[in-house]
């Protein structure tokens, strides 16, 4: 499978970091999240989960969201936007599409 679709990238003329590649494997991470498929054909189980470095990042950022204007917990348009993008992509790996609904004041912003 991953053989084939580097060689439709190679192809199209999309050369794929040899840097970044990772073996097939029934755990990986992937854009901020591990994926586990060894339970995928026995238990039809696939788990996903943040990783800590991300979820890390996330809490730093609502940190110095909290502590930024002398505790007054505002956010600049700029600063809503990278938070509601962090945020946006972690959370419906962690919650599902519930993860979505939290994001509203964010985007109002």
């Amino acid at each position: 499978g991953q053989l084939c679709a580097r060689r439709g990238f190679v192809a199209i003329g999309v050369e794929l970091s040899v840097q970044k590649g990772q073996r097939v494997a029934a755990k990986a991470e992937f854009l901020g999240a591990q994926h586990d498929v060894s339970s995928a054909l026995s238990g039809n189980v696939i788990t996903f989960a943040i990783k800590q470095s991300s979820a890390d990042k996330l809490c730093q950022m609502m940190e110095d969201a909290e502590t930024a204007n002398g505790g007054a917990a505002l956010l600049t348009p700029a600063g809503s936007s990278k938070l509601r993008g962090v945020a946006g992509h972690l959370a419906p790996v962690q919650w599902g599409r519930m993860g979505k609904a939290p994001m509203g004041s964010l985007k109002e912003r």
